[in-house]
This record gives C-alpha cells, structure tokens and sequence, in this order.
C-alpha cells in the first residue's frame, strides 16, 4: 500500500503552451525516503501544491493513502520554501501558533514542549512575538 501515489499526473498553468508536468507517475511507500530535485521552474514547487490540493491537476490522479486527494480533507501541511504569512516570525513561531498545546503531564519529555509553546503564549495569531520579531517590528 503507498501512502502517496502520482498516476499520470500533468498539469499546465493558465497561459502556457506546455504542461510543467506531464504524465508524472510514481508512488511512495511507507517508510521509504524520496528526493525530488531539479533545476529552477521544473516543477518541484507544483508537485508540492498538487499533493496538498492547491493546484488541481490536468489529467490523472493524486491518491493518498490510496484514496483520491480529491474525497480528502486535512491530510498534509506545506510550508513553501518563501513564507509570507508572519515574515517578522521565526520559522519555530510559526510552527507553535498552529500547534495543539500539549496536556499538563509529569513526563519528562513534555516539558520542553511546554517551555519552546509558553514562549509565545498569550500572543494572538496577528500580532508580534516580542521574542520572535526583530526590534524594529516590535511596538511598545
């Protein structure tokens, strides 16, 4: 059973003459490690936006867990490689805002989750982390 498949997949964004993916097929396994790598504007980016569904492609099917992406909901995050949502934020910033803040327990192991969330506690999702903005974003 794959946990990420591609079956001749394309996909062509609105106002070119060629598909940027065309009839890309492969699946990945549980457990297995996958690189994709190329050269700037060769599709990386789109595959990604594909497997979360920010781009729909032209032809074929994008299965997870061998159920159409399509009939999915919540099944991945992404993060692009330029964020800009909190640009003042640090990238741990922004990962904690949309963390579940773990139960109070007596295992060691929490504890650091706990001290890395308080950080930014009590900090709505728009305004600025005095720990994590650079002094000149930080207003007083």
């Amino acid at each position: 059973m794959s946990i990420l498949r591609f079956d001749n997949v394309s996909y062509q964004y609105p106002g070119e003459d060629f598909d940027i993916i065309d009839g890309l097929s492969f699946s990945v396994e549980p457990g297995s490690f996958h690189c994709i790598v190329g050269v700037s504007g060769c599709g990386k980016s789109t595959i990604f936006r594909m497997i979360n569904g920010l781009l729909p492609p032209k032809a074929g099917t994008i299965s997870v867990n061998e159920k159409p992406i399509t009939v999915r909901e919540h099944y991945c995050g992404y993060m692009p490689q330029k964020d800009m949502l909190f640009p003042w934020r640090t990238i741990v910033c922004i990962a904690l805002l949309f963390m579940p803040t773990p139960a109070p327990s007596s295992s060691r192991n929490s504890v650091p989750a706990l001290a890395v969330r308080s950080h930014c506690s009590g900090v709505s999702t728009l305004s600025v982390c005095a720990q994590c903005a650079p002094a000149s974003k930080v207003s007083t």
